[in-house]
């Protein structure tokens, strides 16, 4: 049942759906993503974080726990089963929506889960590597390192690098563009008047998704100014994707090509 809500295809603009979800639905959907994406890994990296610093028979300081693998695998549990049930959640919403209000929205109008217009999909990979490149060297230069210190325990070990990087490129990206530039995205989107300008109605779904995608990342340990830059330029880099071809597709295949080049990176030189 999921399988063929996902394969129906509403037009490129979800605004223009008539019907189309409810603005109840959609807040409701982006709260249920949100706090399924976020607070599950807040809970299971703070309580773990506590009991080590605080209950364990020995507790490490913090520096020391950052450079423990158990504390990183943690982290990196927390994270993959949060991106998970965010997915999952995602699935379920269509059809637990339609049971709850008797109506029939399919995944496709709830995230814009469709084919691209302006661009074509094979176009991204090698547009988001010479994005990435501008972006790493560019950054680098005119603000300061991009490596965020936190995550680099994720690489530590040849066992945790590698399921770092098949997280960090499968899950975590869909969970991620499934809740930023898909549920959120387009409730945001329904907000604007129908009759404004097109591009007039994008500007604060834009402005939204970049600055709550990135304030995200902060607590993930994007903390130093290199990092916090780069991370906005990728959101905008993202979220213009999302808004330029009215899909989800180009910022999600963006994302892990981004996610993957940077993981594969890390793991080269682990």
């Amino acid at each position: 049942m999921i399988e063929s809500s996902i394969s129906q295809q509403p037009p490129l603009d979800p605004a223009h759906e008539s019907p189309a979800p409810s603005m109840l639905g959609r807040w409701l959907l982006v709260g249920t993503l949100l706090s399924t994406h976020i607070l599950l890994q807040l809970v299971g990296g703070v309580a773990y974080f506590y009991w080590m610093t605080n209950l364990a028979v020995m507790p490490m300081s913090v520096d020391e726990l950052l450079a423990d693998p158990s504390f990183n695998w943690a982290a990196l549990l927390a994270a993959g089963f949060a991106a998970v049930m965010t997915v999952f959640a995602a699935l379920i919403w269509p059809v637990a929506w339609g049971k709850i209000t008797s109506s029939d929205f399919s995944f496709a109008e709830w995230f814009s889960w469709q084919k691209p217009r302006n661009i074509s999909l094979w176009v991204v990979p090698g547009g988001t590597i010479i994005v990435m490149m501008i972006v790493g060297y560019g950054v680098s230069a005119l603000v300061g390192p991009t490596e965020v210190e936190a995550q680099q325990g994720l690489f530590s070990t040849l066992s945790l690098a590698f399921a770092s990087t098949i997280t960090v490129t499968t899950v975590v990206p869909l969970a991620e563009e499934l809740l930023f530039r898909g549920a959120l995205y387009n409730a945001l989107l329904n907000i604007a008047s129908k009759e404004r300008p097109a591009w007039l109605r994008h500007v604060l779904p834009f402005v939204v998704s970049v600055a709550l995608f990135a304030g995200a990342h902060l607590l993930t340990g994007f903390v130093n100014p290199g990092s916090i830059v780069s991370i906005i330029l990728l959101s905008a880099f993202l979220t213009g994707l999302r808004a330029l071809t009215g899909s989800l597709w180009p910022s999600l295949v963006a994302h892990i090509v981004w996610n993957g080049t940077a993981a594969i990176g890390a793991l080269l030189m682990s």
